[in-house]
């Protein structure tokens, strides 16, 4: 491979991964990554190649391959439109604003505008499905905010979520223990008549089910209360994006523990069902 092959593969691999994972409002310069073409002797178009992209599909709940619609873009505003290779459904649309110097050859300086769905750490089905939809939106916001490095507003938006929904978390919480075959759920139920956060999690405290439970034994609950009785106002920008991935992971693992617990139970209920239908 010659150097200038190296250098135009390395020029697409920087043009992949800004689209793939640079926030909005963001630019790069990309040496070699333009080609010109000669119309005549003073005509010339400058073009840049519109690449297939590993993005994340809503509809597969995966990383996926995406094809974009076009081959090659121009300078200028430009619009690039992608569809998931897998399921043919999911689409992302990049706008980008593309510029080259005069005095350098094949070098652009490309700023991603926006995309749709909007720039965001990637929520899983398991999650979509559990959060009601004001939650959800919440959530969306809190990963759109973290992911631009906007820590008081992404913190903020995952606080919301815990501070307004935590008795639906209990709810959650109270299933999967039913889910589970705990046989006396009034002290779930009490909690969720609880009208204080503090006081339904000391409830709580030797009551949820290990399976619920996160890394060591950690009680999940606990630990978002502790959080977010924190305040924010004494803590940096960097204190709180730290603070909004803390809750956001926690959070998820325990979204995602109830979904596991639901989605096993649901399986083996069939599986039983299965087999009891059978003749001998």
């Amino acid at each position: 491979m010659s150097n200038g092959d190296i250098t135009q593969a390395n020029a697409r691999l920087l043009w992949k991964r800004f689209l793939q994972s640079t926030p909005p409002n963001t630019a790069l310069l990309i040496p070699h990554l333009a080609t010109a073409r000669k119309y005549s002797s003073s005509a010339i178009e400058w073009t840049i190649p519109v690449l297939p992209l590993e993005l994340h599909c809503e509809i597969d709940s995966g990383v996926r391959w995406f094809d974009p619609q076009e081959k090659s873009t121009g300078l200028g505003y430009q619009f690039l439109r992608y569809t998931c290779r897998n399921c043919n459904r999911f689409m992302k649309v990049f706008a980008v604003f593309v510029t080259k110097p005069e005095s350098e050859e094949a070098n652009v300086t490309v700023m991603k505008l926006g995309e749709y769905l909007p720039f965001s750490a990637p929520i899983s089905k398991r999650i979509s499905k559990l959060l009601e939809k004001d939650d959800l939106e919440l959530y969306r916001q809190g990963t759109r905010a973290e992911a631009q490095g906007l820590g008081i507003g992404a913190a903020t938006y995952f606080r919301r979520i815990v501070d307004n929904k935590w008795q639906l978390l209990v709810t959650e919480i109270r299933d999967a223990a039913a889910k589970l075959g705990a046989k006396d759920l009034s002290v779930f139920d009490a909690a969720v008549k609880e009208t204080q956060f503090s006081k339904a999690v000391d409830m709580l405290k030797d009551a949820i089910p290990q399976k619920l439970l996160i890394l060591d034994g950690e009680n999940p609950l606990t630990l978002l209360y502790k959080v977010t009785s924190v305040g924010l106002h004494n803590l940096t920008d960097e204190e709180c994006l730290q603070q909004a991935a803390d809750i956001r992971m926690v959070l998820t693992a325990l979204l995602e523990n109830i979904a596991d617990v639901l989605k096993d139970q649901n399986e083996l209920k069939s599986a039983v069902a299965r087999l009891k239908q059978l003749k001998t």
